[in-house]
């Protein structure tokens, strides 16, 4: 007969206590399979310790930021904090000390095939550990409150877990002062949905009570197919999902076939006849993203820095289109001996100019041949009125390289258009750059001149410069002055809107400047991103970037149009009037008290059998590490 004393009995409390404050399984684990996107931080706790020593963090607490940080803060508090704390009865501060564990958020397609009447549900899981007895308290709390609020509650019981479902009104969701998206509409249509219950340690929220069942079958160990049986997620780079800090992953595949079916409606019933024949459903064929299959990113951790990684499945054999257009070649990436150790920004891509432009050229006459015929005819026809005999898709295709720069230099001064059009340059690899230039030339014919005047060229040291005025495009100062300026030299076409930096690197050859390849740090940190390529490599002196930066705004020259200004196509996004008070940025201190938070970043990628991979690392500054 067994006999217990109170060691024996003490060791079984422990051991059913350990139980019950054990941690919740892995996302993949308690997520069912037809999830399509999912994002998690593994251990919060944790995470939270490390992101207090991310040289960002570590700027925003500096007390030389104070001034422009309490300002800030006190915003945020007043118009984002306060009012949905108000309306929903809650104080964050409160549930903050609950994420001990994972805190997961995933999109679960739950039945949705693309109609109007029905959405994704998403899922909010949150790991308390050993809070599991306040988490406990704080729920109850909450459903008081929202009873004594005259919320609109309903309670039921779950697999032995009680859920209770909060019906939100669209218009409590509005930040302080703002005006609901057609907001009549608004009030008038149902209230949202927000589940909430406690299963043991963990906390559930979601907007579908048959999904939240799903996970507590997956979590008490039932036979519901769950996310790590899934092929798309098991098939995944497992460095990342495994290895990582936090994680998201998505299932490409299983939108793509929702995306698709939608297109393939709006094709049979179209709203009005569609241009030269173009298609959405067929468009969307083409382009090939029925061969990405899934998407994950995952950020690690060292004392040397954080490491970003990035991969898209995309097996070979189901690689066409836009996949294809933009497979990189696999050969090496490092700057060559003329790029500077002055540039702040640096990209090289390995692509197959012939190969893309094939592929393009497939690609626009499966979805249009008329568009196609239309642009053959174009093609055919520049350069003919110089030249009867020229043929441009012989002298632009047929010289077209597998090399591609892009560098950025410092702003020359602080003025808007010098700091948000730093001087830059673009390089194009070819066989024959004299005559790829001469293509170029005929392709300005279709790009109208700002004076009239057409292109024009000059000689500098045995090399023609051509140029062509542009049109004004719209930017911090209003329209200003464009040049489009481009010549051959080596092996490469440059081409850029920055006289100097044009000449600059013409004269490369004979220049004794270091180059970039030397500059410090650049090789170990190149390292942890698997060295230079093979594919692509890309470089970002973020310190001397910031400089100009900090100090155009600091002097009172910055603002948020400033900061948006030059948008793409020359549109000046609309900032709105409140958010200007919370950023003063004339309490912004000298760039000096805060350099040492600022450093460079790399990031390489390339492509294997599985699909395509990059890498992203932000080193920890020199002046932030510890003896």
């Amino acid at each position: 007969m067994l006999k217990f004393n109170s060691f024996h009995i003490i060791g079984i409390l422990c051991a059913a206590a350990l139980k019950c404050t054990a941690e919740a399984p892995a996302p993949d684990k308690l997520l069912p399979a037809d999830t399509l996107a999912v994002v998690t931080v593994k251990d919060f706790a944790r995470t939270q310790t490390v992101l207090k020593q991310a040289p960002l963090a570590r700027l925003w607490n500096d007390p030389a930021m104070l001034s422009f940080r309490k300002k800030f803060d006190a915003k945020f508090k007043a118009e984002v904090t306060e009012p949905f704390e108000k309306r929903l009865g809650v104080k964050f501060a409160d549930y903050t000390p609950l994420a001990q564990g994972q805190i997961t958020l995933a999109v679960i397609q739950d039945g949705w095939t693309g109609q109007e009447s029905t959405l994704p549900a998403w899922v909010l899981l949150l790991d308390s550990k050993n809070e599991s007895t306040n988490l406990t308290a704080r729920l109850s709390e909450l459903r008081k409150k929202w009873t004594d609020m005259g919320k609109q509650l309903k309670s039921e019981k779950v697999r032995g877990v009680e859920l209770t479902t909060l019906f939100i009104k669209p218009e409590e969701l509005a930040l302080s002062g703002a005006q609901v998206p057609g907001s009549e509409e608004a009030k008038s249509s149902r209230p949202i949905e927000v589940i909430v219950g406690q299963s043991n340690t963990l906390l559930l929220m979601g907007s579908s009570l048959k999904v939240l069942e799903k996970v507590l079958v997956r979590q008490s160990g039932g036979a519901l197919p769950g996310l790590n049986e899934q092929p798309a997620f098991e098939g995944s780079d497992q460095s990342i999902l495994r290895g990582s800090l936090a994680y998201g992953w998505g299932n490409v595949a299983l939108l793509y076939d929702v995306i698709a079916k939608m297109a393939l409606q709006q094709s049979i019933t179209p709203q009005q006849p569609s241009p030269m024949g173009l298609s959405p459903a067929k468009a969307l064929s083409v382009s090939g993203l029925a061969g990405l299959q899934t998407v994950s990113a995952g950020v690690m951790h060292s004392a040397d820095g954080n490491l970003f990684a990035l991969s898209l499945g995309a097996p070979t054999t189901k690689r066409e289109g836009l996949l294809k257009l933009l497979a990189l070649e696999t050969k090496e990436c490092s700057p060559p001996p003329f790029i500077p150790s002055a540039v702040t920004k640096f990209r090289r891509w390995r692509l197959d100019g012939q190969k893309m432009w094939s592929s393009l050229e497939a690609m626009i006459a499966q979805i249009s041949p008329q568009l196609s015929g239309v642009l053959q005819m174009s093609l055919g026809a520049l350069g003919k009125d110089q030249d009867p005999n020229f043929d441009f898709k012989k002298s632009f295709i047929a010289n077209l390289g597998d090399d591609m720069i892009s560098m950025e230099k410092p702003p020359r001064t602080n003025s808007p258009e010098e700091l948000y059009s730093p001087p830059s340059l673009f390089l194009i690899g070819s066989p024959k750059p004299d005559q790829l230039v001469q293509a170029i030339r005929a392709a300005t014919a279709l790009v109208p001149s700002a004076t009239g005047e057409g292109l024009k060229e000059r000689e500098f040291q045995g090399r023609k410069i051509y140029s062509l005025a542009l049109p004004p495009l719209s930017g911090p100062q209003g329209g200003r002055a464009r040049v489009f300026l481009f010549a051959a030299s080596g092996s490469y076409v440059a081409m850029s809107s920055d006289d100097a930096f044009l000449e600059e690197y013409l004269r490369s050859p004979d220049t004794t400047a270091k180059p970039l390849r030397e500059a410090s740090g650049l090789s170990e940190s190149a390292q942890r991103v698997g060295g230079f390529g093979p594919g692509m490599f890309g470089y970002d002196n973020r310190h001397d970037t910031m400089k100009f930066v900090f100090e155009e705004f600091r002097n009172g020259g910055g603002s948020l149009e400033k900061l948006f200004g030059d948008a793409p196509l020359g549109e000046r996004p609309e900032v709105d009037e409140s958010l200007k008070e919370w950023f003063d940025f004339t309490a912004l201190p000298p760039f000096e008290k805060i350099e040492k938070y600022f450093y460079h970043t790399v990031f390489a990628g390339g492509v294997d059998d599985r699909g395509f991979s990059a890498k992203f690392f932000v080193p920890t500054p020199p002046k932030l590490k510890t003896p």
